[in-house]
């Protein structure tokens, strides 16, 4: 059945992350009225939460009184069984990171943030298009743990009935062989204090990995580079992680305004490898069993080579 044309204004502010009593006071209407057009949806996509009407729900015309920096509710998963496209399908998006990629490096070279490098093989991805990219990522999802895109950002979204040590996310598809600087953007959207997740980058198949972690009543970030570890106090919902190799010593670091911090450094694998953009529970503490939302923007990898199955 065909939404109307409120139904979609409603399903539009829901992915905002509001709820029915802040849809109601926005639109001026009653709660109960809120109430009642959420389950009509509900009814006609067939949806059992709110995170799949955002998902079935078609568009609403852009509404200028909406502001945009609103969080967005998570969203149903997308499909996990997803295509492998082939080799020149993956090497045609690696062209296309290595674009997107110039660009934002040329920006942060302005601004002094990095040192300018000769140009070296990218895997890139700003998480722009409507759907998680299958030729640079695998996706990991799990009971309540979902995957999908939000508003041209990479979401996680981990429910209440995730259990314990687990993780949610995208790996690369292709690896990162010999010196390596990986880099990503995120937003804690929904982010509960003392529920023991991490926001991770992190080395596929590897406990090599810088991190923001809410174990604690306040945030961290953090580094564990075995044997080598180190947590530092974490401020604000946004930031950036980066981890880096260069001649077998791994390095990660965060970023909460515009110059990047060290945490840790130690000797690390020298293997090709992947590298994840996750949320995850470990086995240092529960779970807390409360929702949680992050987006991801702005991922990018250089490498000495890139290699690809």
């Amino acid at each position: 059945m065909r939404l109307t044309a409120r139904e979609r204004e409603i399903a539009n502010l829901i992915g905002l992350g509001l709820t029915n009593k802040e849809i109601a006071a926005r639109l001026k209407i009653a709660q109960r009225t809120a109430d009642a057009h959420v389950q009509n949806m509900l009814n006609k996509l067939g949806a059992s939460n709110r995170a799949q009407i955002v998902a079935l729900a078609p568009p609403a015309a852009p509404d200028a009184s909406v502001p945009i920096s609103v969080p967005a509710a998570p969203a149903a998963p997308a499909a996990t069984s997803r295509g492998r496209p082939s080799r020149f399908g993956r090497l045609a998006a690696l062209a296309a990171g290595a674009v997107i990629t110039a660009l934002m490096l040329s920006a942060d070279r302005q601004a002094g943030l990095v040192p300018a490098a000769p140009a070296n093989p990218v895997i890139a991805d700003d998480f722009t298009g409507a759907d998680v990219d299958s030729a640079v990522w695998d996706v990991s999802e799990g009971p309540d743990l979902y995957v999908f895109k939000s508003q041209s950002r990479l979401a996680v979204y981990v429910g209440p009935g995730a259990g314990n040590i687990f993780q949610a996310g995208v790996t690369t598809v292709c690896k990162a062989g010999g010196d390596f600087d990986a880099q990503v953007s995120f937003e804690l959207v929904t982010w509960p204090q003392r529920d023991a997740l991490s926001v991770s980058l992190i080395g596929s198949g590897t406990p090599f990995n810088t991190y923001r972690t809410n174990r604690e009543s306040v945030d961290s970030y953090g580094a564990y580079l075995p044997p080598a570890g180190r947590e530092v106090r974490a401020r604000g919902l946004t930031g950036r992680l980066r981890l880096t190799r260069a001649g077998g010593n791994w390095s990660g670091y965060f970023q909460e305004s515009d110059r990047w911090s060290l945490i840790a450094s130690g000797a690390g694998p020298s293997d090709d490898v992947g590298l994840g953009v996750i949320v995850f529970n470990g086995d240092v503490a529960p779970f807390g069993g409360r929702e949680a939302l992050v987006y991801f923007k702005n991922f990018r990898v250089t490498a000495h080579r890139i290699v690809c199955p």
